[in-house]
């Protein structure tokens, strides 16, 4: 047979079509699969938030104090309020509740209360200064049991003299 009338071979162009659909198949499956496990593992707020607020419940609140401000947000993986992304996602979601102290409370009077209130669980506390704008003073409370961490509380004093406690 002459070689310019010759049917030309389309088997090896078919054979590297194939390997390409089948590449891109495993490569949809193995990010379909990543994609689920994502899903999967990506904590639940509200779950989160209930048992959250079920711990916050267990720890006194000075008397009269009046609750101004529940925030729940997602943790980054080292536990900061930022820096979530696909391959570091957020090991879960923190509360704060946000506490106005009756009048006539200084500082001083609401961080011995819940050094009390630390100890009454059972905790150690680490205190130090936590003075921030737009308050005048501030002292945080980071409560410790067998060396792990529990809960940070920092109580500040407002430019009007009020003491708010964040839990």
């Amino acid at each position: 047979m002459d070689s310019a009338t010759a049917t030309p071979d389309t088997s090896t162009p078919r054979r590297r079509a194939t390997a390409l659909y089948v590449a891109l198949g495993v490569l949809l499956v193995v990010c379909g699969l990543v994609f689920l496990v994502g899903l999967v593992s990506t904590p639940s707020r509200s779950a989160d938030q209930a048992k959250n607020l079920a711990f916050l419940r267990t720890i006194a609140v000075f008397p009269k104090s009046t609750l101004i401000a529940t925030n729940t947000y997602k943790l980054s993986p080292d536990g900061d309020m930022v820096g979530e992304g696909f391959l570091n996602p957020s090991p879960g979601y923190a509360t704060e509740l946000t506490y106005l102290l009756p009048r006539g409370v200084d500082l001083k009077t609401a961080v011995a209360f819940y050094r009390r209130e630390f100890k009454r669980h059972g905790w150690t506390a680490q205190e130090g200064d936590n003075t921030s704008d737009p308050y005048v003073a501030g002292v945080y409370l980071i409560a410790r049991a067998d060396g792990v961490f529990i809960i940070q509380l920092d109580v500040f004093e407002r430019r009007d003299g009020r003491i708010v406690a964040v839990l």
